[in-house]
Parts: C-alpha cells; sequence; structure tokens
C-alpha cells in the first residue's frame, strides 16, 4: 500500500476463447486485446491465389464420400433407360442439367451454363476405360468429378482474364461444399 491508502490495481491478462486463463504475473503488464478481424473483408488481388482457392475448394467437394454418393445418384437419373450405362443422348442431357443448375449458378455470366461439346469428348474419351461410347457408372463417377473440376477451374479462369470480381463466385463455391460436408 501506498501513501493514499489504496492499492494499485494490477491489469489483467485477456482471456483467449479456447485457451486456459493465463495468471497475472505481479509487475508484468497484461498484453494487448486481440482486434476483432472477423468482419474485415479483404478483396482478392491475386490471381494466382485464386486459383488456388478454387482447385483447393474442387479438391475438397469432389474427394468428400458425399460427391462420390451425389455423382452415383447423378448416374442412375442420367440412366433414363436402364440399360447400366449412360450414351451419348443421356449424356448431353445430363451435362445441360449440370451446366445450367450447378456451373451455372456459380457464375453471374450466362456463358458458363452452355455445355463445352470438346471438353465432354474429351473427359468421356480419357475415362471410358472399354472404349464403347458409353459410361458405366465408375466411369460416370470419374467423369462427372473430372467434367466439374475441369468445367468450374475454366470459368474461374475467365473470370481472371476478364479481371473480373471472382469473389462472388468462390463464395457460392464454398457455400456449396460447406453445404455438401454437412449433408
Amino acid at each position: 500500500m501506498g501513501c493514499g491508502g489504496s492499492a494499485a490495481k494490477a491489469p489483467t491478462t485477456p482471456e483467449t476463447p479456447g485457451m486456459p486463463k493465463v495468471p497475472d504475473a505481479p509487475g508484468v503488464p497484461a498484453a494487448p486485446a486481440m482486434p476483432d478481424l472477423s468482419g474485415i473483408k479483404i478483396p482478392s488481388v491475386n490471381p494466382d491465389k485464386d486459383i488456388l482457392a478454387v482447385t483447393g475448394m474442387l479438391e475438397i467437394l469432389t474427394g468428400l464420400p458425399q460427391w462420390a454418393k451425389l455423382a452415383e445418384n447423378g448416374f442412375e437419373k442420367s440412366d433414363a433407360d436402364d440399360s447400366g450405362s449412360v450414351d451419348a443422348k443421356e449424356l448431353e442431357r445430363t451435362m445441360e442439367v449440370i451446366q445450367k443448375g450447378v456451373i451455372g449458378d456459380l457464375f453471374e455470366d450466362k456463358s458458363a451454363q452452355e455445355v463445352d461439346k470438346d471438353d465432354v469428348a474429351a473427359i468421356v474419351k480419357e475415362f471410358n476405360k472399354d472404349d464403347d461410347s458409353k459410361l458405366d457408372k465408375g466411369e460416370f463417377v470419374a467423369f462427372a468429378t473430372e467434367y466439374i473440376k475441369v468445367t468450374i477451374s475454366k470459368n474461374f479462369k475467365t473470370l481472371i482474364e476478364k479481371k473480373e470480381d471472382v469473389k462472388p463466385s468462390l463464395e457460392k463455391l464454398t457455400k456449396r461444399v460447406t453445404q455438401l460436408v454437412e449433408s
């Protein structure tokens, strides 16, 4: 106690959620509180970073067991004649649905809703192991996985080349992945 008859109150160390409270050391000032950064939005200015974020998100998406189940269900819906395989006509209808409903939803540009038949043909050729122009369930799942990666990446690269903001589309993709994880 000093002359004034009251004791000086020692500063306290701020608590960090999830961390044990550290006792105050006599005579040592408390550490300053960390500012809340959760509301700060940092605009993307690095195209390479954006592509890495998209690639990472797509790897997470297509690596989920929920993705495989979704692709298998897509096969069942695509195999309209119940033949156990998806032929070119069935695949074309499926690709139109995917383009408009899934990929088109991520991007404002209407060209994102158009099926790139060259991409489809190249990916079918890569995954059609028995070269019968039809995809069985395993081939379809592999095809759908690659198609989603190629098409979404291509649309993001187009945004970047046009120097358009990728953030809204990246946020939509992140939301879709999170929804699938939580399903």
